[in-house]
């Protein structure tokens, strides 16, 4: 029922994204959050004056995490359908986006790697439509600009810098223009902060310092066994997902082959973040949710049974409901 409500092209399954992500995270108003670390200490200080004031507001905090994962299903789904990458223009993108972020209950936050997914998913949006454009100097920029502001908020996210160059070189024919254009957009953000720390006289006293030495964003500690339940089922799932898609791009055309490419090397990417992030294994699924939700939603889309589409996303759901309450 539910696959088949989302399996439609009609706009109003947007709102049903969005209304989904607030039922969904309902939960999250009744438990407590995980520890959130930055600068190597939990957050206890007037230095992130928006991360302070969400969680001090547990409603408040909730209540915008959904909103905001809801809109980010939205516009990934809008992605996903303008490029036509997945048949039909269906919206089970925002489905599975919503359907992954509402699995962890503890994680239901406004923290800076949920705020850098949607300059991720804006990267991604740039990233295809440098297949089609003949002048990308502008857009390469931007591209930079946005990755080095996200790694300004989550720095283990430098490490994508080399995806822009590799998914340069794969989608079009790039000069050293295009190279050295994308590359002052990504410092761009860089010259500005050590300027404004400069002319302040904290360039060497910035809290900034310890947020790169100490990137992780959760606990390392805050994995449950019903968490560990749920990434079970859903790395069954996405596992499956994917040795379907891998076996789809022999027959796909070249375009939609190199979009879906560039999805499963930014989950490769998104992996290597782990190696600077303090093994925080939680913010590395939170980025994850973004290629898993597409590969997820490739799959049921192709099942032609649409009764098992069905009974495996009742088992997601179940393990949803499994990490809430056991």
């Amino acid at each position: 029922m539910v696959i088949r409500i989302f399996k439609t092209n009609q706009i109003i399954a947007n709102i049903f994204i969005v209304v989904l992500a607030v039922l969904l995270l309902i939960p999250g108003y009744f438990s407590p959050i995980a520890p959130i670390v930055i600068g190597g200490v939990e957050l206890n200080t007037e230095n992130y004056s928006l991360f302070n004031f969400t969680i001090e507001n547990r409603f408040v905090d909730v209540l915008l995490f959904s909103i905001l994962i809801g809109f980010q299903g939205v516009f990934l789904n809008f992605i996903i359908n303008r490029e036509k990458l997945i048949k039909g223009n269906t919206h089970l993108v925002g489905l599975f986006y919503v359907v992954l972020n509402s699995g962890i209950p503890i994680l239901f936050a406004v923290t800076p790697i949920i705020i850098s997914n949607t300059l991720i998913i804006t990267i991604l949006w740039l990233f295809f439509k440098l297949y089609s454009l003949h002048n990308a100097k502008p857009l390469l920029f931007n591209i930079g600009f946005l990755l080095g502001i996200s790694v300004l908020i989550y720095v283990p996210l430098f490490c994508l810098f080399p995806l822009i160059w590799i998914v340069l070189s794969y989608v079009r024919t790039p000069n050293f223009r295009d190279f050295f254009v994308s590359l002052l957009g990504f410092l761009l953000p860089f010259i500005y902060l050590v300027a404004y720390l400069y002319l302040s006289n904290q360039l060497f006293n910035s809290n900034y310092i310890d947020w790169i030495y100490y990137p992780a964003i959760f606990s390392t500690s805050v994995i449950s066994k019903p968490f560990i339940y749920f990434l079970v089922i859903i790395i069954g799932f996405v596992l499956l997902a994917f040795f379907s898609m891998f076996f789809q791009l022999e027959r796909d055309v070249i375009k939609d082959r190199k979009l879906f490419i560039i999805f499963i090397l930014l989950a490769l990417f998104f992996f290597v973040t782990l190696i600077f992030n303090s093994d925080d294994y939680n913010s590395l699924y939170i980025l994850l949710t973004i290629p898993f939700s597409v590969f997820l939603a490739n799959y049921f889309n192709k099942l032609k049974k649409e009764w098992l589409a069905e009974v495996f996303f009742t088992i997601i759901l179940l393990g949803i409901l499994g990490s809430y309450f056991l």
